[in-house]
């Protein structure tokens, strides 16, 4: 009864230590222009994004867990929030690609900062731990270790709630988390953990892992194995020394590993001062040239090589998934075996996970995909987000467009709940202060409603096209209906041949009209 009272004291210790917020500080405020040049630069086509929000970007020093010994470890990250808002907001989680220089990381405005901060304009609370070993954490990062990767995101979602009245924001109870590369590998490590040791304080409304090394010990460790160059090399030894740290069984020296001046130089490379560019002119671009004789043959054939086990347990395409996963990769990936997204998509569909789905966006490398990815995410996202509060919208009356006035279309609707007033605007063009609009053209508008808390509905409508004729060369023609929507018959007492347009001057078709006995 002791040992159990004991694990209850350390489980209850462990969950209230994990989310102690040490300190915040304001990084930098962004209004909604700088965030529009922070998406143009990202090269995204206009339009694909809704910024809706200035954002306040701040560091977060807060306690998480040290993989090596399980205790308590400083770590850091950083937290993109809506400014000027009340309405609940759903919270995400960006988990970010993989670093070696200890400053390149989100707390310190790096450039995939930019991600959350684009997203949190869209309506998110974004945040972005830097992960152990990085940022203002100390000792080397535990590079692809799922649980330190897990722990880390999960204790800044606690950071995050528990500033919520401190920053002046509120959360809903929806949870999007996505990442690249290393990032899509902690997107899939903290849903685990999420779904199978902490559901009852969070839940996974949507992950989208993308373009990760899922399959560490198969698909990915061919890189081990091939004795083809590789654009980074400098993955290897990351993930040798990382996991040495955490296990402490891969070696007793790392010459028993890896062959000289590698074996002295790599402790130095990965000090925290490099960059991974840096790191990977400075090693073979093969990346077994690097590794002791009877090492490579050992990893291959000895069940118990200890970094074969090592990478065994990270792998993460073993398990089912209940919430929804969108798991984004290119066939073309140069860094990150493809074959990592579809081994995982496959055994997730196989052990009956009830929503997901994969997208191969073809034959872009590493780098390229990052936009597809993105996007993609974005878009899934938006298909489960709610930001409208408590405002719904209701009854709606569409009016066709016709001749002889092509913008006599109209849109009524009801807006209840929320707080007045409320904003109605069609297309990004058209303002009213009431649910009304008339003077339509046909065509499909986006309609987008929010009210006094920045608590908003976007739905799209569409006003329908009428057709009508007017001919001479046809006489007594008539047209059924007239005006027409979609459909119409016409019937002449004489044959001859007619064009047709929609109101707003289309050409519908060209119909020899057939006489009528």
């Amino acid at each position: 009864m002791k040992h159990v009272y004991l694990l209850l004291f350390l489980f209850v210790v462990r969950q209230t230590l994990s989310a102690q917020v040490l300190e915040v500080s304001l990084i930098e405020s962004y209004e909604i222009e700088e965030i529009q040049q922070i998406v143009d630069n990202f090269g995204a086509p206009p339009g694909l994004l809704t910024l809706r929000y200035p954002v306040d970007l701040y560091k977060v020093r807060y306690l998480s867990v040290n993989p090596s010994n399980n205790q308590p470890v400083e770590a850091s990250g950083a937290l993109a929030v809506p400014r000027g808002l009340t309405c609940e907001l759903p919270l995400s989680s960006y988990q970010h690609g993989t670093i070696a220089e200890k400053e390149d990381v989100p707390s310190r405005n790096n450039q995939e900062a930019n991600i959350g901060k684009v997203f949190s304009s869209t309506g998110y609370v974004v945040c972005m731990p830097d992960y152990i070993g990085l940022g203002d954490s100390p000792g080397l990062h535990p590079y692809v270790h799922a649980r330190s990767e897990a722990d880390a995101s999960l204790d800044l979602l606690r950071a995050a709630r528990e500033l919520q009245d401190s920053l002046n924001f509120t959360l809903n109870e929806q949870l999007f988390i996505f990442g690249y590369s290393q990032g899509g590998h902690a997107t899939m490590a903290l849903h685990k953990l999420i779904q199978e040791e902490h559901p009852l304080e969070f839940q996974v409304t949507c992950s989208v892992p993308c373009s990760g090394p899922y399959d560490l010990s198969g698909i990915q460790a061919e890189v081990i194995t091939s004795d083809n160059e590789y654009p980074t090399p400098g993955y290897l030894p990351y993930v040798v020394l990382a996991y040495q740290s955490v296990y402490g069984n891969l070696y007793n020296n790392l010459s028993e590993v890896f062959i000289p001046p590698y074996d002295t130089l790599l402790p130095q490379l990965f000090d925290g001062t490099y960059s991974m560019g840096y790191i990977n002119n400075q090693v073979p671009s093969v990346p077994n040239q690097m590794l002791v004789e009877g090492q490579l043959d050992d990893f291959e054939n000895n069940v118990d090589n200890p970094i074969r086990i090592a990478l065994e347990d990270n792998d993460l395409w073993d398990w089912t998934p209940q919430a929804p996963v969108r798991i984004m990769y290119c066939d073309g990936d140069d860094q990150v075996n493809y074959q990592n997204a579809v081994v995982a998509y496959e055994r997730f569909v196989e052990n009956g996970a009830p929503d997901v789905q994969s997208f191969n966006f073809g034959p872009f490398n590493h780098g390229d995909c990052v936009l597809f990815c993105l996007i993609a995410g974005y878009n899934a996202f938006e298909a489960f987000k709610i930001t409208s509060g408590s405002m719904v919208l209701g009854n709606f009356e569409l009016g066709d467009a016709g001749l002889p006035e092509p913008n006599s279309g109209s849109l009524t609707f009801s807006a209840a709940g929320g707080t007045m007033p409320f904003t109605y605007t069609l297309s990004d063009t058209l303002l009213s202060e009431e649910p009304s609009f008339e003077g339509l053209f046909p065509g499909n508008y986006s309609l987008s409603v929010v009210d006094a808390q920045g608590c908003y509905i976007d739905t799209t409508i569409s006003i329908a096209t009428q057709l009508s004729v007017e001919t001479n060369d046809v006489q007594d023609l008539v047209l059924f209906p007239n005006p027409a929507t979609d459909q119409f018959q016409l019937v002449s007492s004489e044959a001859g041949t007619m064009t047709v347009f929609t109101a707003k001057g289309q050409l519908v078709a060209m119909i020899t009209v057939a006489a009528s006995g």
